[in-house]
């Protein structure tokens, strides 16, 4: 009920201030009961459509702009959104301050795809896309003209818009001060394939920071891996390496080489700080901590800020 007087606010005939029908005059119309009707206008209410004021009536926001849903949608494509819970919280938080509702959604272990999910969602202004991205995906929103705005660090062309982060500089920073202290000898890196940009960039920051540590690239090894990172684990163990970095959730590996070989005794072990609540202790002895999930915020505020002021520049809120 609520979707669809908000369909009407968004269509004009309910104008910006204008006042709207009583409870029960709107119930018996519609054929709901009032209670219906009057938790209809209660989330109406919470999301900033319409307000009440006593003894006059309902009206709608007298700052809302005909042909807006204020409605956007935060897709991840093929990943599973547990993994990014607090980013999405800080993102539907971050846009209710710009009178936005954020609807989210994923196709992870789904075969639906997010033009499908964008055809049933029609009553969006926009869509902020993370997860698996690349040309073949952004294909629908783009023939549609349907705002989307890209979270992440992806192989696309600059035509679509995209809010990144310095993945490189980050990784760099983090382990080339690593590396100076302890004066390592032999090394093993293993992390995310080079078929993602994001990847890329952080085996290349790992590798220049080691060089410039002082470190032999050739005493060192550097594993992508697309799943667990047992085999780049054996791979690299076979080397001797007096310490083991993993970017990502490839200590996966190490640990199953653990349970599998009990009485191992394990090289020192770096694991990035973002996994750290997943990781037992016995398993790593030290932690960097980018300063990507520091200002992870930030970058999501940039990406929602980024879609609404193109939404509210170009006048295209519909999909």
């Amino acid at each position: 009920m609520a979707r669809i007087l908000i369909r009407k606010i968004h269509n004009g005939e309910y104008a910006p201030g204008d006042r709207l029908e009583s409870i029960r005059t709107l119930a018996e119309r519609y054929e709901v009961g009032r209670q219906v009707m009057s938790s209809a206008f209660s989330l109406m209410a919470k999301q900033n459509y319409i307000y009440t004021v006593h003894g006059s009536g309902t009206y709608v926001n007298p700052r809302l702009k005909v042909g807006l849903y204020y409605r956007l949608g935060w897709f991840d494509n093929q990943l599973n959104p547990a993994a990014c819970g607090i980013t999405m919280q800080e993102a539907y938080m971050h846009a209710a301050r710009r009178h936005f509702t954020l609807i989210s959604g994923s196709n992870y272990e789904e075969s639906f795809t997010f033009a499908d999910w964008l055809t049933q969602k029609n009553d969006l202004d926009g869509v902020v896309v993370t997860g698996i991205v690349n040309e073949e995906l952004l294909k629908f929103p783009r023939q549609h003209k349907i705002p989307y705005m890209v979270l992440g660090n992806y192989d696309i062309s600059a035509e679509h818009p995209q809010t990144t982060y310095d993945v490189y500089r980050d990784y760099y920073d983090c382990l080339a001060a690593l590396f100076r202290e302890h004066q390592w000898k032999t090394f093993g890196v293993i992390g995310g394939t080079p078929d993602f940009r994001a990847d890329r960039e952080a085996m290349d920051g790992i590798r220049d920071a080691a060089r410039d540590a002082g470190m032999d690239l050739a005493h060192g090894s550097f594993g992508a891996a697309s799943d667990d990172g047992y085999k780049e684990v054996v791979a690299a163990l076979k080397k001797k390496p007096e310490i083991l970095i993993f970017c990502g959730s490839h200590w996966l590996g190490l640990m199953k080489y653990c349970e599998r070989y009990p009485e191992f005794r394990r090289p020192v072990v770096v694991i990035n700080g973002n996994q750290a609540a997943e990781v037992p202790d016995e398993l790593y002895d030290y932690k960097f901590k980018l300063n990507a999930y520091s200002t992870e915020w930030k970058i999501v505020h940039t990406a929602v800020d980024a879609l609404i002021d193109t939404i509210k520049t170009t006048g295209k809120g519909e999909c």
